[in-house]
């Protein structure tokens, strides 16, 4: 399940970063501002560094679970 719920993670902020430079076949808007692109790029980072920590996380937990 924790695969699959990072699967749908990864997937959207590649939608979103998608939607931003207007490439999703259902974007109909203006064309994004840097300002547009340095907010989402700040944001997928973010986001990724969120999932990067939580997979370390859970890493270490299965690590002390093993050990014991």
């Amino acid at each position: 399940m924790n695969g699959l719920a990072l699967s749908h993670i990864l997937n959207t902020e590649g939608e979103k970063i998608q939607y931003i430079l207007g490439t999703l076949p259902t974007s109909e808007h203006a064309p994004p501002t840097i300002k547009d692109i340095l907010m989402a790029n700040k944001s997928v980072t973010e986001m990724l560094n969120t999932v990067v920590n939580t997979q370390i996380l859970l890493g270490n937990k299965f690590i002390d679970v093993l050990s014991d």
